[in-house]
């Protein structure tokens, strides 16, 4: 398909990615939250866009936001001693 219009492999992936990221800004975080959880986007109402999320939370992104999530779940600490665990390394 990319060869059809005349763009590059390189540059359609990037367009896609672009529509892809234009389309998931639209997604309601009611819908996120069946997928990740119903802690999920907390600061605004179920109602409300991803894009007002992202805008209110001041990431750019889905991922950003989810990234930060997961960072800030690691520093809370686990029960008994207080202090944080570490993951097991391998």
């Amino acid at each position: 398909m990319a060869k059809e219009l005349g763009v590059s492999k390189s540059r359609q992936k990037k367009i896609e990615n672009l529509v892809k990221e234009i389309i998931a800004r639209r997604t309601r975080v009611d819908t996120l939250r069946k997928t990740y959880g119903e802690d999920f986007g907390q600061e605004v109402r179920g109602d409300a866009k991803l894009e007002t999320l992202l805008e209110r939370t001041g990431y750019e992104s889905l991922n950003d936001y989810l990234r930060h999530r997961r960072l800030s779940a690691n520093r809370i600490p686990k029960e008994g001693n207080g202090q944080r665990q570490s993951p097991p390394r391998f």
